[in-house]
């Protein structure tokens, strides 16, 4: 198993949600203008014991 380490991972290890989040917003930074401006709206559902 392991998926939710894979997901969020820890402070040493970063999961995916995590890396996906700082590249986004790098990326974001990285191509802004003065006259633009971001939005960014995110969301995930987590199903545990397949409930």
């Amino acid at each position: 198993s392991g998926k939710s380490y894979t997901m969020m991972g820890s402070v040493d290890q970063p999961g995916l949600i995590p890396r996906l989040c700082s590249s986004l917003f790098e990326r974001t930074i990285q191509h802004q203008r003065e006259e633009e401006s971001f939005t960014v709206e995110v969301s995930y559902m987590e199903i545990y014991n397949e409930k």
